[in-house]
């Protein structure tokens, strides 16, 4: 399964990206609204993570992309949590599931 994370800073989207990887989570993270498009056309996106920074805007467009492309979408924010737990407590549930 592979795991599209997207947020306006590119150190958070590293982090977390980071910390996927060493719980054997393959992904990628963007910073940018048209490389999360593109990715999520390419048909090899299970979840889209986005971002608390991402804007209002942006996030519907975002959720739109991945609904026509059958992409789980998972908007809850770090709020402080370091990267490796958000992924234990968000991110690994829901492939999972």
């Amino acid at each position: 399964m592979t795991v599209l994370v997207i947020g306006r800073g590119r150190a958070i989207v590293d982090s977390v990206t980071k910390a996927m990887s060493e719980h054997g989570i393959e992904g990628t993270g963007v910073t940018v609204d048209a490389d999360a498009i593109a990715h999520l056309g390419g048909g090899d996106v299970d979840l889209l993570v986005i971002g608390g920074g991402v804007e209002s805007g942006s996030r519907s467009l975002l959720k739109k992309q991945a609904a026509t492309h059958g992409v789980r979408v998972l908007e809850t924010p770090l709020k402080g949590r370091d990267p490796g737990t958000y992924v234990l407590e968000e991110i690994v549930p829901l492939l999972n599931a």
